[in-house]
């Protein structure tokens, strides 16, 4: 009886100290240890927070800028190469003048339109020059035509002058220049481009000997200047009668042309080698 007396005062002071919020002497509670949680999934929240870390790095590595990439600097030409991709003529060439008298008599009735105040346009100042050329008399028409031709012939003892003292070593890469923009223009014309440019000729030494000309060449000069074949032929029916009459030569017969081609081959080596010479000591 006094056990059970003391046994249910026990439990009620207990569940007084209770209710005031102190602790009792109960055993210790269970707690999860750290041993014990290692093999515990993650939550819903955890994984969560994961997902969202991960799509903030995400954003924040979309937004920020490239690096951008320093541009490797363009490889400087050399000075040889400059020189062949000028667009500027490496010699200055005589100019050549105009080759007939109108352009000189235009040249005349420009200045007089010009000092008097005249303002025509191109179409009508060319119209009218042709008409008043075509009713010009024999005196003055005579006069333009010997001026053209003392300006031609000025020009070529001015261009043998210049040959003598020109760097030939300029010429040939201005030589070189010009077939490089002969093939620019050749490859636009091919892919059907548009181009303004007009293919530039080689300039070429009055003073080199000239190449000798061929067997075959100097038998068809030798036929052309005959009877044979008929004359009264047109040009190109007797070419191709002469280029079969050729073809049905024997060796012997051909023996005089290769004779001749070569006493002609053995003087233009001789004068080319002279002409570099001459070069060498001018350079």
């Amino acid at each position: 009886m006094l056990r059970v007396i003391q046994s249910f005062t026990k439990i009620q002071i207990t569940a007084a100290a209770a209710s005031r919020g102190f602790a009792t002497t109960a055993g210790p509670a269970k707690t999860k240890t750290a041993d014990s949680s290692r093999g515990a999934k993650p939550g819903r929240k955890e994984v969560k927070s994961k997902a969202a870390k991960q799509k903030k790095t995400a954003k924040a590595a979309a937004k920020k800028p490239a690096k951008k990439t320093a541009k490797k600097p363009a490889k400087e030409l050399s000075p040889l190469k400059k020189m062949l991709m000028s667009k500027r003529p490496l010699v200055d060439v005589p100019k050549s003048p105009p080759s007939n008298g109108y352009a000189y008599f235009i040249k005349d009735q420009y200045k007089a339109m010009a000092s008097s105040g005249g303002k025509d346009s191109i179409a009508e100042f060319s119209r009218k020059m042709s008409l008043k050329w075509k009713q010009l008399g024999e005196p003055e028409h005579t006069k333009y035509v010997s001026i053209a031709k003392t300006g031609l012939a000025q020009h070529e003892k001015d261009l043998l002058q210049w040959w003598k003292t020109v760097d030939h070593r300029k010429v040939d890469l201005e030589n070189m220049r010009r077939r490089r923009i002969n093939r620019e223009i050749r490859d636009k014309i091919k892919a059907g481009e548009p181009t303004k440019l007009s293919k530039l000729q080689m300039l070429k030494d009055p003073h080199q000997p000239k190449t000798p000309a061929s067997k075959y060449l100097m038998f068809s000069q030798e036929k052309l200047a005959g009877q044979s074949p008929d004359p009264s032929l047109p040009l190109t029916e007797r070419a191709v009668a002469i280029a079969r009459m050729w073809r049905s030569m024997s060796q012997s017969e051909k023996a005089p042309y290769s004779e001749a081609y070569s006493v002609e081959l053995a003087a233009y080596k001789d004068a080319m080698t002279k002409y570099r010479n001459s070069i060498a000591v001018g350079r």
